[in-house]
């Protein structure tokens, strides 16, 4: 479970859920960021939608805070073994942290067997496909069915606007569901805000 914990605060940039475990999983300071990619899921055909990833993220109009890096290492928590094999393979690019991103199905049921690998806002991403709320109750009460997958399948994803999660210096949006910003000074220090 640590590990899944570790590749949600690593891998996503939206929002972060104040709570026991999560303490001390950021890379700076409490604004840390999240999209639910550890936490939400696809029924479509997610071997073919890993392989088509362009390796960053798609810009879709959402600001969010992204950690600024000069080299992969540089977006990697303290005291972990990064960059390496998922979901440790964090990377560096123009300037930006771009999270772990699955390889496939494997690497995602090696953490959890009920994940697979989707993109999710263009990010080779393990998630939790799911019908209706109950299907995410595994992940937490947070969890809803209410995210999508790139390919229009429905994934488990944790709103900001659910009870416990918290947004930092950032606002949540409540149409994505995701903590944005306006501004770089939202974000904390020697982080971008970006689309």
């Amino acid at each position: 479970m640590r590990i899944a914990s570790l590749v949600v605060a690593a891998g996503l940039f939206a929002c972060t859920t104040e709570s026991a475990d999560d303490a001390g999983s950021s890379t700076g300071g409490g604004s840390s960021s999240s999209t639910g990619s550890g936490s939400s899921g696809s029924s479509g055909d997610s071997t073919a939608a890993a392989d088509s990833s362009s390796g960053g993220p798609v810009g879709d109009g959402i600001l969010q805070c992204v950690e600024s890096c000069g080299v992969p290492s540089d977006c990697c928590l303290p005291g972990m073994p990064c960059p390496g094999a998922y979901p440790y393979n964090v990377d560096c690019v123009d300037g930006l942290c771009v999270p772990a991103q699955c390889d496939d199905d494997d690497s995602c049921t090696a953490i959890d067997p009920g994940q697979a690998c989707v993109l999710v806002r263009g990010l080779r991403t393990c998630v939790t496909a799911c019908a209706a709320d109950g299907d995410c109750a595994g992940l937490g009460a947070s969890y809803t069915c209410s995210g999508v997958a790139d390919d229009g399948s429905a994934v488990c994803f944790e709103r900001c606007d659910a009870a416990g999660v918290f947004c930092g210096n950032q606002a949540c949006d409540p149409v994505s569901g995701l903590c944005t910003c306006e501004t770089a000074g939202m974000c904390q220090s020697d982080w971008e805000c970006v689309d």
